[in-house]
C-alpha cells in the first residue's frame, strides 16, 4: 500500500475529487476568465492613458491586480483534463460490474479555491461598480449552460457552485477515493470494493447536494 496522498502533496496543495461535469463546469470558468481579462485591460487603461474619458476604474479584492484572473487561470488548467472523458480513459466500475460516472482526483491550490469563492463573492456584492456591474451582465448572458438562469444572479450561482464543489471537506471516504484513484493508470478499468463503492455513493452525494444550487448533475450517480 502506497502511502496516504495528503502526504505526498506540496504544502498549500491539496487532491480534490471532480465528477466529469464536461461543460457545465467549464464553461462558467470560461466566461470569468474573459469577463476578468477585460477588467484588466481596464486596469492597465487607468495606469496608461493619460486622457480617459472616464473615471478611474476600482475594483475590490481579488478583482484587482489580476489576483482573481490569475487563480482562473490555474484552476482551468488543471481542471480541463478532467472533463469530456473520452472511451480512452478506464472505466469505473462497481464490483458488480456496472460502470459509475467518472470522478477524477486533481491536485488544486487551496488559495486558488478561496480566490474563485471570493471572487462569486465580490460579483454578487450589491455595492459593485456600476460598470462593472454592466459588464458582468454582459458576460453572464453568453454563459450557454446556465439551466435557464441566464442572468447574473444565475452565473454567480453558477461560480459559487463550482468553487463549493472543489472546497467540500475531505472525508474518511473522499480519502480512500483519492488514494485510489491516484495509484491507478488513468486508462485502465478501475473496479471499486464494497468499501470504495459506500464511499462514492456517499461522495457523489455530497457533489450533488452542492451542484444542486446551481444545476442538476447532467448523470444519475450509481
Amino acid at each position: 500500500m502506497t502511502s496516504s496522498p495528503s502526504t505526498r502533496w506540496q504544502p498549500g496543495r491539496r487532491p480534490v475529487l471532480v465528477p466529469d461535469l464536461g461543460a457545465q463546469l467549464l464553461a462558467p470558468l470560461a466566461v470569468l476568465e474573459e469577463l476578468l481579462t477585460d477588467l484588466a485591460v481596464w486596469e492597465d487603461e487607468d495606469v496608461t492613458d493619460p486622457f480617459r474619458a472616464r473615471q478611474v476604474l476600482w475594483l475590490p479584492a481579488p478583482l484587482a491586480g489580476r489576483v482573481a484572473l490569475g487563480a482562473v487561470w490555474r484552476l482551468r488548467a488543471v481542471l480541463t483534463p478532467s472533463q469530456f472523458l473520452g472511451p480512452e480513459r478506464g472505466r469505473l466500475l462497481v464490483p458488480e460490474g456496472n460502470e459509475c460516472p467518472p470522478l477524477s482526483a486533481v491536485v488544486l491550490a487551496a488559495v486558488d479555491i478561496a480566490v474563485l469563492s471570493a471572487t462569486a463573492w465580490a460579483l454578487g456584492n450589491p455595492a459593485l461598480d456600476a460598470e462593472v456591474a454592466g459588464l458582468l451582465d454582459a458576460y453572464a448572458q453568453q454563459d450557454g449552460h446556465s439551466c435557464g438562469r441566464e442572468d447574473r444572479a444565475g452565473f454567480i450561482a453558477r461560480l459559487a457552485a463550482v468553487a463549493g464543489l472543489l472546497d467540500l471537506a475531505p472525508t474518511e471516504q473522499s480519502r480512500l477515493l483519492i488514494t485510489r484513484l491516484t495509484a491507478r493508470r488513468p486508462e485502465r478499468n478501475l473496479i471499486l470494493t464494497k468499501a470504495e463503492q459506500a464511499a462514492y455513493a456517499q461522495t457523489v452525494h455530497r457533489m450533488t447536494r452542492m451542484w444542486s444550487h446551481a444545476c442538476a448533475l447532467p448523470w444519475v450517480p450509481y
